[in-house]
């Protein structure tokens, strides 16, 4: 019976049925009746029926814990998406029922469920105006003590739950309602921490306590003398309870952020500053979870202190420090991390104010640099790599991210001592250490965790720096020899981050990217190497026109090599900048000599193999040659005024039409075929004239008989190029006629035929939109207006966003063209063709556009859908307005929203100026639904 209903509009199934899902979802070894079971119980907590159903098993005696979760999970989805669907006389009534379920249910997760149901409704139920005293009054009894404390602990926490369908004004009042009830809650409290409790339900209490303390209100304004904050810092020492207390705690630090409650904050970092023994002594246990809520604890402590650390700097507040750097000794990496957001706050405070006095007194004191230089060694301590690593760090490894992170924290935040400062201090560590040869060998560990945080600075340093960081670089050649492959991939890194400081000290060159020519042939390495000859290349393209021949033989050798081509990749895109920056002849000749690196493999790969043969990689490296390879116009041209990559051009261009036509079955190889085509004629623009008329003939006779979206975006190009000129203007005109005739006709099949073909939608309207923007009065005065314009309508109500911003693009230009070309004598030809077309299809598009508003569209498609409306308004105002008006779904609302909420977006909408209030007024009609 599972696939005998639909999943919204099935008949009330009986209770025999539910149970026997229940059972089969359960309890069968069948995973694809399981499957079935699941989808039509989900089916059931969808439909209407799901109300009663799940009423009726919860009053069923002494039914399975299963089937009482099913029920009461089926009750809190009700109430938590489909309120509306009850009448408004029935809440009192849900909400007694809700009270005597859960007095009878005693298993834990369906009380759970039933608490959450409860305190949505709470959220929903505005005429319930004292649910804190009534829930006292239904739950008070001494044996009721855990739901209770369940009970109030969900209260605050779902009237934050975004899924709830209420507006924030509502969630304000709510909120308030409970803080104005929270007198009880707090007696509640206090009389529970003096009764004994079991582990599980002291830790559902100190949930509860935090969940209120975020709530805030004044119960908390005593907070520093409640036996509550010495409970929780009591419980934090208890295995069983550390992490409920550590929450009560970073609740308590929320409450002290109120600039009313400077004795709490100076409470909260005593309290932590006597605890450094004991979380010293938990670190030498290994007692990891202790040691993470007190490291927790620690540092939001200091965080919520950080601001008054750099402005109204004291003794005691500088005593903050030592908790985070208590918690930067700790063995366990993950609870070291838990200390690098104090940092963070730390800096952003410096940053955000840096020319105010106080600012500028607590950097002149010394303790960011003091402090931050204690940092730095703790952390050289964490990030080494073991002595006895034979290899390069696993990228999976704990390690690795740990390294990660520290280079991050390092760069973001190291400012605030001073790069060169650090950079200093960790040259004199390295040194000190290269002093004696036979030590650095054993140390080699803490040699690279010098590099790797050097490294991570160099970004930060003046590229015009002449005093440290040639240092740093004259410490590389005196490393020992044969290095550790961990500690040669640093020095390779460390050159690439160097790449912009050596544009400036060209005399370092030779040498720092010999020692990277020297890493290329050990293969742990090639990534670091590729990327690093990417960035050198980039950053000093013309002085690397002398090694050009070393990053050519290295492309030689790359496959002998078995460098992975995201690798080859990389080089190539540095070469391709060296070659842009050559003189025009030199550039024309190393664009050839790139070229022939992929041709002449792929003719001999043809020769051999023939249709068997697979050159994808080759034609993607000369995709990356016509990529990287645009050059400055006209100053680059040669002297007989050909473009430098035009010989390249030429001979590769027979190559990929050859290719085009022996896989044109091979998507991906047409994919790379035009990708390349697209990009020599981005780079050429009109000196691609001579290889335009082939190119169209082949390219539309592939497209009709493949259908790739490929094909469409190579002709988009072309239109870009020359759609401006004149003499061409008919030929575009046939080409536009020919793409949209194969293209309707294949998304005209079924009714699926949109839905199916996305690339194909988009790369269309992609192309309709450089037509449109090139010769608008000829597209609108065509005869394909009519089908194209359908299509983009049909295709709004598609999920796909790809598909929306194309088809709102395409229609965007078509209705926004006439603006465009304000005062110009083309705008009066223009708009009697943009009325004629928002004549026949304005209002239908109007109402798919909102459709997909009050549908499932997502919330960053609504600036597509903007730019439609906005043109459709600028144009007429009127037909906007009365073609909104006339949506058909304005009389089916939701039950929640109000008839003055519609007349409110309606009016807003009209008053709009400008397109970002529209925006602000569509996304607040999306939130009616």
């Amino acid at each position: 019976f599972f696939s005998s209903v639909a999943p919204l509009s099935m008949e009330k199934p009986s209770l025999h049925d539910v149970l026997n899902a229940l059972s089969t979802l359960y309890t069968s070894p069948d995973s694809d009746l399981k499957r079935k079971a699941s989808d039509w119980l989900n089916a059931l907590q969808k439909s209407v029926h799901g109300w009663e159903i799940a009423d009726q098993l919860l009053r069923q005696a002494d039914c399975a814990v299963e089937v009482s979760y099913f029920a009461a999970n089926t009750m809190r989805t009700k109430i938590k998406l489909h309120f509306h669907e009850l009448p408004a006389d029935s809440a009192e009534g849900l909400r007694a029922s809700l009270v005597q379920h859960i007095l009878a249910v005693s298993a834990r997760a369906p009380l759970t469920q039933l608490v959450l149901a409860l305190a949505d409704l709470v959220v929903y139920m505005e005429a319930w105006t004292t649910p804190v005293n009534d829930l006292l009054v239904h739950l008070g009894k001494p044996e009721l003590a855990h739901t209770l404390t369940e009970m109030l602990r969900r209260l605050p926490e779902e009237v934050a739950n975004a899924e709830l369908r209420v507006s924030d004004e509502r969630r304000s009042r709510v909120r308030d309602l409970l803080v104005a009830q929270s007198e009880a809650v707090y007696a509640f409290f206090t009389a529970q921490c003096s009764r004994q409790q079991t582990d599980e339900n002291m830790n559902d209490l100190l949930m509860c306590i935090s969940s209120w303390l975020v709530l805030g209100g004044p119960c908390t304004h005593n907070l520093a003398d409640s036996p509550l904050l010495g409970l929780a810092f009591e419980r934090l020492d208890c295995a069983e309870q550390c992490d409920a207390a550590a929450e009560v705690l970073l609740s308590a630090v929320q409450v002290a952020q109120d600039p009313a409650q400077a004795r709490l904050r100076a409470l909260l970092a005593a309290r932590c500053l006597t605890l450094l023994p004991r979380f010293a002594e938990l670190a030498k246990a290994d007692d990891l979870d202790r040691g993470r809520a007190y490291a927790l604890v620690f540092c939001e402590v200091a965080e919520a202190d950080v601001e008054s650390i750099v402005l109204r700097t004291t003794q005691d507040r500088l005593q903050l420090f030592n908790l985070v750097l208590n918690v930067c000794d700790h063995p366990e990496l993950d609870v070291v991390r838990i200390a690098f957001r104090f940092w963070y706050e730390l800096a952003q405070v410096t940053w955000d104010q840096p020319e105010a006095n106080a600012v500028k007194e607590f950097v002149a004191s010394g303790v960011p640099e003091h402090m931050y230089l204690q940092l730095v060694k703790k952390l050289l301590r964490h990030i080494q790599i073991p002595a006895d690593t034979a290899t390069i760090l696993n990228e999976k490894s704990d390690l690795y991210d740990f390294r990660h992170r520290v280079t991050d924290l390092v760069r973001e935040t190291g400012y605030m001592a001073g790069s060169v400062v650090i950079l200093r201090h960790l040259i004199d560590m390295l040194q000190v250490l290269l002093a004696d040869r036979e030590h650095c060998i054993r140390q080699w560990p803490m040699v690279e965790a010098l590099l790797h945080i050097a490294s991570s600075l160099l970004k930060n340093v003046k590229t015009d720096e002449s005093t440290t960081v040639p240092q740093l670089v004259a410490c590389l050649p005196a490393l020992p020899q044969p290095m550790p492959p961990a500690l040669r991939l640093v020095c390779v890194k460390l050159v690439g981050r160097l790449s912009e400081w050596l544009a400036k000290h060209l005399d370092a060159l030779p040498a720092l990217f010999g020692f990277v020519v020297g890493s290329m042939e050990v293969l742990e390495l090639q990534p670091a190497v590729a990327e690093t000859i990417k960035n050198v290349c980039t950053a000093c393209p013309s002085a690397m026109g002398e090694h050009f021949a070393a990053v050519l033989g290295l492309l030689r050798d790359v496959d002998r090599l078995h460098y992975a081509q995201a690798d080859v990749l990389m080089v190539l895109k540095g070469a391709v900048r060296v070659a842009r920056s050559m003189p025009p002849d030199q550039a024309s000749a190393a664009f050839s000599a790139l070229c022939n690196l992929s041709i002449e493999p792929v003719r001999e790969m043809l020769s051999k193999k023939g249709a068997q043969a697979n050159p994808i990689d080759f034609v993607e490296r000369l995709v990356a040659v016509f990529q990287h390879g645009s050059v400055t116009l006209p100053q680059a041209l040669l002297q007989d005024g050909s473009h430098p990559a035009a010989v390249a051009a030429h001979a590769t261009f027979p190559l990929l039409l050859e290719l085009l036509a022996l896989f044109h079955s091979r998507d991906e190889m047409v994919e790379e075929c035009n990708h390349c085509i697209k990009y020599m004629l981005r780079n050429l623009q009109t000196h691609s004239s001579p290889l335009i008329e082939p190119l169209v003939s082949h390219q539309f006779e592939y497209f009709k008989h493949t259908l790739h979206p490929s094909y469409l975006y190579v002709a988009s190009v072309v239109v870009d190029i020359f759609g401006d000129n004149v003499d061409v203007r008919d030929g575009i005109m046939n080409l536009l006629r020919n793409f949209s005739t194969c293209s309707f006709a294949k998304l005209a099949e079924s009714s699926d035929s949109l839905r199916l073909n996305p690339d194909l939608v988009d790369d269309y309207f992609r192309l309709a939109v450089r037509f449109v923007d090139k010769q608008p009065l000829l597209f609108l005065s065509s005869d394909i207006v009519g089908t194209a314009i359908q299509l983009a309508d049909a295709a709004l109500l598609l999920p796909h966003q790809a598909i929306l911003d194309s088809c709102t693009s395409f229609l965007k230009s078509c209705f926004g063209c006439c603006r465009r070309y304000k005062k110009t004598p083309l705008a009066d030809e223009l708009k009697p063709h943009v009325w004629q077309c928002l004549s026949v299809y304005g209002e239908r598009i109007i109402h798919h556009l909102l459709d997909g508003l009050a549908g499932e569209q997502e919330a960053a498609m609504v600036r597509f859908t903007t730019d439609v409306f906005w043109e459709v308004y600028i144009f007429s105002r009127d037909a906007c307005d009365s073609w909104m008006r006339s949506w058909p779904r304005w009389d089916h609302l939701p039950r929640f929203v109000r008839p003055e909420d519609k007349q409110e977006v309606l009016t807003a909408f009209d008053k709009s100026e400008t397109i970002e209030e529209m925006r602000e007024k569509l996304k607040t009609f999306a939130r009616l639904f």
